[in-house]
């Protein structure tokens, strides 16, 4: 099922609001980044922010549900002989990095 405009927009601007605090947090540190300096670089008020994330733990955090279902779901769906360490270092080894604009990304 397509997704409407509205929820396309949501998506983006949570995207948006997730990858600038992240480029924030690298630039000046977690503790030194404010809500509203995150909410600034993604161009939306600190009570928008405030409506995706409760927290700016939950921003740091947010991409982490996919990947953590998709682990659990190679674990569970895993061939007897393949043992657990094997299995999360191939999930782990399969994932690529977030593009950021400008930044680091874990590949270098």
């Amino acid at each position: 099922m397509v997704a409407g405009l509205r929820e396309r927009k949501k998506q983006r601007t949570q995207e948006t609001i997730v990858t600038v605090a992240l480029e924030l947090f690298a630039e000046r540190g977690y503790q030194q980044t404010t809500v509203a300096e995150i909410a600034e670089a993604a161009e939306v008020s600190k009570g928008t922010v405030f409506a995706y994330f409760p927290s700016k733990e939950d921003i740091v955090f947010a991409d982490t549900a996919p990947v953590c279902e998709d682990l659990l779901r190679q674990l569970r769906d895993r061939a007897p002989d393949r043992s657990a360490p094997r299995c999360c270092a191939r999930s782990w080894a399969t994932m690529r990095p977030r593009p950021t604009r400008g930044g680091c990304s874990a590949s270098g």
